[in-house]
């Protein structure tokens, strides 16, 4: 459980990071038609690991391990929170303008760092966790 929770946290970790630093220069170049493929494509690799993460991550609030606060997993879940809202109802939009043609990609880096600092303190807040049940 811990193990695919910080396998799917240093997935996202890595994903947004990376994402912060070459989105801007990579979708400026790009076509409209091949930003719409680059969305589709990275949906299917961010999907899945976001999906796992959701899940251990609920389980982790409800069978929490010996030694791991309940503050710890709820703390962990509110910041799993933010990061869906924003992917909602942010990320997800704005991706969707820069394939019609009509999205700014500064504007969207720029409100990209919520989900980067709050999986980065995910990360830091699962690590604490692992530490903590052992």
């Amino acid at each position: 459980l811990a193990a695919g929770t910080v396998a799917s946290i240093a997935q996202a970790i890595r994903a947004t990071h990376a994402e912060q630093v070459a989105e801007a220069a990579r979708v400026e170049e790009a076509r409209h038609r091949k930003i719409a493929e680059h969305q589709r494509r990275t949906g299917w690799v961010v999907g899945p690991p976001m999906i796992v993460e959701a899940l251990t991550t609920v389980l982790l609030v409800v069978d929490r391990p010996e030694g791991v606060p309940a503050a710890a997993a709820v703390a962990g879940l509110g910041l799993l929170a933010l990061i869906w809202i924003s992917t909602a109802l942010i990320q997800v939009p704005r991706h969707r303008g820069l394939a019609a043609g009509s999205g700014e990609v500064r504007r969207l880096v720029a409100e990209n760092w919520v989900r980067t600092v709050a999986w980065t303190g995910r990360g830091a807040v699962v690590a604490w966790m692992l530490a903590a049940a052992s």
